[in-house]
């Protein structure tokens, strides 16, 4: 299902008009984390790739507790077989903690 979800990525660079697209995920897990309800919205505008990863709740046994609706915000990255983000910031809303914003880099393959 994600090949086929990363396989419509490209129409943006072929298609006219198109400067913006959202795919719904679903969850996603592995071994040890599960996040739930994802949606990726892509932007071509400003002439960059940026996207945006949002969530219901990511569990993770780093986490101490599980994160209620975060989202990535990524200003530089790219979304094809794999997505990568060079420069983002994973925000989320946790009535205790006052830093609701960490800088993140990643990059997630499908097939690893």
């Amino acid at each position: 299902m994600l090949a086929a979800a990363f396989s419509l990525l490209l129409v943006p660079y072929v298609a006219t008009g198109i400067d913006s697209i959202t795919i719904d995920l679903g969850s996603v897990s592995g071994p040890d984390w599960l996040a739930k309800e994802i949606t990726i919205a892509l932007s071509w505008r400003d002439g960059g790739d940026k996207f945006r990863i949002s969530a219901v709740s990511l569990n993770h046994p780093l986490l101490p507790f599980p994160l209620e609706s975060p989202w990535i915000d990524c200003r530089k990255g790219r979304v094809n077989d794999q997505i990568i983000c060079d420069q983002g910031k994973l925000h989320f809303n946790h009535p205790a903690l006052k830093a609701q914003e960490i800088p993140v880099r990643f990059s997630w393959n499908n097939n690893s």
